[in-house]
């Protein structure tokens, strides 16, 4: 058969593919010139922080905890091994990070920690995609939804999780996202695939799926009860059949969510440090279990009510909706995803937990992103239903609100050029005398030996099998659950730290001392507090 003409020339198969892609992605995009702004603003965003982030491990800015420990659990996996150093804990006790596993080729390959973080802020980056997608769909409109990625991208939040470099709980952001819009256009395969990986970024996300699930359930319930008021025979009708299959699905993510998180933190982890997760410490007198602490909420409220006073939780949710313009309060519920992850943050003994800064604050961010976008929606239809004509200019006025709160946000706590961190010593500056030093230092270390060192160090050295943190193994300090299973200090033969590192300058320093003292080390390099040490008995005649 011969192929078509179109004014006399034959259309090839591959002009006919061509043509099938453009017209879906025009059928997917429109012409709509928000996708190009969307674009360039991502690629901005993705590429400033790149920058950012490699810079700031390349100049001595990562540190031990996390950037370490991640960085040797994707080298070991890579090579079919599984204690982490670091951390003291194999790689799944510490967390279930299933998804490290996908990682672990790319160590294998050479990748190291600038590959995790430029990862990490693609991901992140990325995550303004779905964003721009389902508030486009809520809005019929480009220009409204782009006003949402830029919020999302401007989010101090946000901008921290990329500055505090590689973790697990900020690559769950973008797959949650995307879940929800696939769950908006009742793309139930698609959603499912998005929230099993990020599950299996970290088991604290199964958290906000069990909420989800639940909350989608709930819906559908109230869909299913509205369609019966109005009359439409359940028995028989399309809508209700559909409504009923909605709350089964939901109900059935949520069972299975909480199921898996149950497994992880109960089975998994345990199984693999034959301790127990090691957060559960993280509630002082609330409780070390789930069990003892919801017991404590219902019997000791007032504890409670301290703890979140303690935590300065107004400040908190504050700072979490405040760069949306508080547009997510007009959809509490939606927020309720982030429910559990906040109250898990908040009644937290440990500061650093509740610190906007970290990442801890990924679900409730997640939660408040939707909520942002689906509150305004709801804002504009009920203004709409009173007079129609008045949508368009309700919607243009809460945009411009969720725009000037992002920017105000982010000039005040913001990570780039714009904002105010962004000279404060949170990215390491280009003229450090030292670096000439750290770097001169750390190349007298060999690969594949045995290395203890000080937190700005120890990132720079983790592709090996025993990289520990000063001063393990010498002495106990953040190992294992609870001190557990220390090493023998004999297995170490290089030492490389900077004493100006050292949490305790006096009793660390005895300690380092009292170490380079014992016979058969030899100190290498002593200058301008850095100190590099080996173990050379045979050298020195002991």
């Amino acid at each position: 058969m011969a192929r078509p003409l179109i004014f006399g020339t034959k259309v090839t198969r591959g002009a006919r593919v061509r043509g099938a892609i453009r017209r879906r992605a025009v059928a997917f995009a429109g012409n709509d010139r928000a996708w190009m702004a969307l674009i360039v603003l991502v690629v901005w965003w993705t590429v400033t922080f790149s920058q950012l982030v490699y810079r700031r491990h390349d100049r001595f800015g990562s540190f031990a905890f996390d950037m370490g420990i991640y960085d040797q659990a994707v080298w070991l996996l890579g090579r079919f091994q599984d204690f982490d150093t670091v951390r003291g804990l194999p790689v799944l006790g510490h967390h279930v990070n299933l998804n490290l596993i996908l990682l672990a080729p790319f160590s294998r390959l050479g990748a190291g920690p600038g590959f995790l973080n430029i990862f990490h802020v693609v991901s992140l980056g990325l995550g303004a995609v779905p964003v721009f997608l389902l508030a486009r769909r809520r809005f019929d409109s480009g220009w409204p939804a782009l006003c949402f990625s830029l919020a999302f991208l401007a989010h101090p939040s946000v901008q921290s999780m990329a500055w505090e470099l590689f973790h697990p709980d900020a690559l769950a952001i973008t797959p949650l996202l995307c879940a929800w819009y696939a769950l908006r256009t009742r793309r139930w395969g698609w959603a499912t695939g998005f929230l099993v990986y990020a599950m299996a970024w970290k088991e604290d996300v199964a958290l906000f799926v069990v909420m989800l699930g639940l909350l989608w359930a709930a819906h559908a319930q109230w869909r299913l009860r509205r369609a019966v008021a109005v009359g439409l025979p359940p028995a028989s009708a399309a809508p209700p059949a559909s409504e009923r299959r909605e709350r089964r699905n939901g109900l059935v993510l949520a069972v299975t969510a909480a199921v898996w998180f149950v497994v992880a933190t109960r089975v998994v982890i345990p199984a693999f440090n034959d301790v127990g997760p090691f957060y559960d410490e993280f509630f002082g007198e609330l409780g070390d279990s789930p069990t003892e602490i919801a017991k404590t909420v219902i019997t000791d409220p007032e504890l409670v009510v301290d703890k979140l006073d303690e935590a300065q939780g107004l400040d908190y949710v504050r700072g979490i909706v405040g760069p949306f313009g508080y547009t997510g309060l007009a959809a509490p519920a939606l927020l309720l995803l982030g429910a559990p992850q906040t109250l898990v943050n908040l009644l937290a003994s440990q500061s650093f937990v509740y610190d906007l800064k970290y990442h801890y604050v990924a679900l409730p961010i997640t939660a408040t992103t939707i909520a942002s976008i689906e509150g305004t929606a709801l804002l504009v239809a009920i203004v709409a239903r009173r007079r129609r004509s008045w949508g368009r200019p309700a919607l243009a006025l809460l945009c411009a609100v969720v725009v000037v709160s992002a920017i105000g946000a982010t000039r005040a706590k913001g990570y780039t050029e714009l904002g105010e961190r962004y000279s404060q010593g949170y990215w390491p500056a280009d003229d450090d005398p030292r670096r000439p030093l750290y770097e001169r230092a750390l190349a007298l270390v060999p690969d594949d030996v045995a290395v203890m060192a000080t937190s700005r160090f120890l990132p720079h050295l983790t592709h090996r099998e025993r990289i520990y943190f000063f001063p393990n193994p010498f002495q106990e300090r953040y190992w294992g659950v609870s001190g557990e299973n220390q090493h023998d200090p004999a297995v170490v033969r290089w030492i490389a730290v900077d004493r100006l590192q050292f949490e305790d300058q006096v009793a660390d320093g005895a300690l380092l001392d009292a170490v380079l003292a014992q016979p058969g080390w030899r100190v290498v390099l002593d200058e301008d507090d850095i100190v590099v040490a080996r173990w050379a008995p045979i050298e020195d005649g002991t």
